[in-house]
């Protein structure tokens, strides 16, 4: 009997996609209509009749297949002759994939629980259900994810290809003869890879299909409120809070100069790993943030959630791309120590080539001697160890970022908040760390207006909430932010007048107008030794965003 489109709604999901083919491994064009434990698929939306079915069971299987630009998942269920098969469905979006493994997965795990509660019932009547399987599972990244000739770059911390171009340009001297050489054929290459990135991009913006902006309007302008800010702050943000995941996937979008080549590759493997909502139980969440710089050349992307539903595409993630496999076990144990409910892994790149970093971060509240046992032995840890009458009032509560990466040195961030509104109070607060770490506050003044700016903010805003983040090896400090939380339009204006992004004002806007208001503005100050690359005589300004969440209902 011929089931049609229509006799199935309304149903639990339906969406386009190209199927490949059985015994011809052909891949024709198939509406899919999911209802109750089969996913329907058909030639058109009008269909009369079936082309065929895929049976849902509890032993069935969704899987992310995606690899580079291509979208794809597969479904391991049992074909018409009762043999295991892998049927696999490319689609179009990031959006779309999302939506067929989230209904997918969901539709099996309904079927999970509902036979692993009657076998349990019939072998003891006392007996309560056990916490599921997950059964969304993230495939091991292959070599076909990341050829290997990206691979090496993936991983590469900003500062460590800042201080290998350091050292080779310093070998470079030394042989003035061929340094001129040199020079010529770093710019010959310099301008073949731009050539390259404007072909690659060029050649994406016309094969890809755009996702639509949510925002609904083909124009933008900018508002400029009674404050002569350069931002308007939206009453609501357009894209929904709950829709973590995919709110993730316009980053690639508003970033297209950025995330290209093997930074693409990493942001998608990065994006793939992260588990399903469906994976989630009673109040879980996965949470979402994004980190920018004013001039757009900075990009870092965060995910956290439970360490159980985190840490295997963490760990298939950090295999893919050149990372410590000791130190990822390591953080992997430790994090599940102290921070089993919100663990998860980061990405950064910047536009500079193969700058690209990642590693584990962990949110919550943290105490000193707990964050402690992220930092190696040296001189940076007998520091901080004696910092704890100054951290005594602190807790690490918003940040600790860990760097994978398999190149030494490897950095360690720490972020956390400054209480009170006490300003001369958290001021000297600061003077006494910025000491114990031989950076006196007060030389801070001739590095830069922004930074100045950030300094009156600390010193006479009381209403403005603050914090602190430093960036070190274990025998040194790299970077030292000074964090304003919650900026208001007029701050977020004032730090990009003083950056010079203007020029960057509409992005920045498209950004607040999808992920609502920032959650902090912070200046970097950079050590003078890791002055260079990307980071030669600029302290970066950094907006971050709160993308949004995912639960399971």
């Amino acid at each position: 009997m011929s089931v049609s489109v229509s006799s199935l709604m309304p149903a639990d999901l339906t969406q386009w996609g190209k199927k490949e083919g059985g015994s011809v491994k052909s891949w024709k064009k198939r509406f899919f209509v999911l209802k109750n434990k089969n996913l329907w698929y058909f030639e058109s939306e009008t269909s009369s009749s079936e082309v065929g079915k895929i049976e849902l069971t509890a032993e069935s299987q969704v899987l992310d297949k995606s690899s580079g630009q291509k979208f794809m998942l597969g479904i391991l269920a049992k074909d018409k002759n009762n043999k295991d098969r892998l049927f696999l469905i490319e689609v179009e979006t990031i959006d779309i994939l999302s939506d067929f493994l989230s209904k997918v997965g969901k539709t099996i795990s309904s079927f999970s629980v509902a036979k692993q509660a009657t076998n349990e019932a019939n072998s003891s009547p006392k007996a309560v259900p056990k916490s599921l399987q997950p059964v969304v599972t993230f495939d091991e990244p292959t070599e076909s994810h990341v050829p290997k000739t990206k691979k090496i770059p993936i991983g590469a911390n900003p500062l460590q290809a800042a201080l290998a171009a350091e050292a080779m340009k310093k070998q470079s001297q030394q042989k003035s003869s061929e340094h001129a050489q040199v020079t010529r054929s770093e710019q010959v290459l310099d301008n073949s890879n731009k050539q390259s990135q404007l072909s690659e991009q060029s050649l994406t913006e016309n094969t890809e299909s755009e996702q639509p902006s949510p925002l609904k309007r083909k124009e933008r302008v900018v508002k400029k409120n009674k404050e002569d800010s350069d931002f308007s702050y939206p009453y609501q943000r357009a894209l929904l809070r709950y829709d973590g995941k995919t709110n993730v996937g316009y980053i690639r979008d508003i970033f297209k100069s950025t995330l290209n080549g093997n930074k693409l590759d990493a942001f998608n493997l990065w994006l793939c790993s992260i588990p399903l909502a469906v994976n989630l139980v009673d109040e879980e969440t996965l949470s979402y943030k994004l980190r920018t710089s004013t001039d757009l050349q900075h990009i870092c992307v965060h995910a956290f959630g439970p360490q159980e539903v985190m840490s295997q595409g963490t760990s298939d993630f950090f295999k893919s791309v050149v990372c410590s496999e000791k130190e990822t076990e390591r953080m992997t144990k430790y994090g599940n120590m102290i921070m089993p409910l919100n663990s998860g892994s980061y990405l950064e790149v910047t536009q500079e080539p193969n700058a690209i970093e990642a590693g584990y971060s962990f949110c919550g509240d943290i105490l000193l001697e707990e964050a402690l046992g992220f930092i190696e032995e040296g001189k940076m840890k007998e520091v901080f160890t004696a910092c704890e009458k100054e951290f005594s009032t602190l807790k690490f509560s918003t940040l600790i970022e860990k760097d994978m990466s398999a190149t030494e040195p490897t950095f360690t961030k720490f972020w956390f908040d400054i209480f009170g509104k006490n300003t001369s109070g958290r001021t000297d607060l600061v003077k006494s760390i910025l000491t114990k770490l031989e950076l006196p506050y007060d030389t801070f003044d001739s590095e830069s207006s922004a930074f100045s700016f950030f300094k009156q903010v600390f010193e006479t805003q009381s209403e403005s909430t603050v914090s602190m983040a430093f960036v070190f090896t274990d025998t040194e400090i790299a970077q030292v932010s000074l964090i304003i939380n919650n900026p208001t339009p007029t701050q977020l204006s004032q730090c990009c007048r003083i950056k010079d992004s203007n020029s960057n004002s509409e992005v920045l806007q498209q950004l607040i107008e999808y992920y609502g208001a920032p959650t902090s503005l912070d200046f970097t100050y950079i050590n003078d030794k890791y002055k260079m690359g990307i980071f030669n005589n600029v302290s970066p300004i950094n907006v971050s965003f709160d993308i949004g969440f995912d639960k399971l209902n």
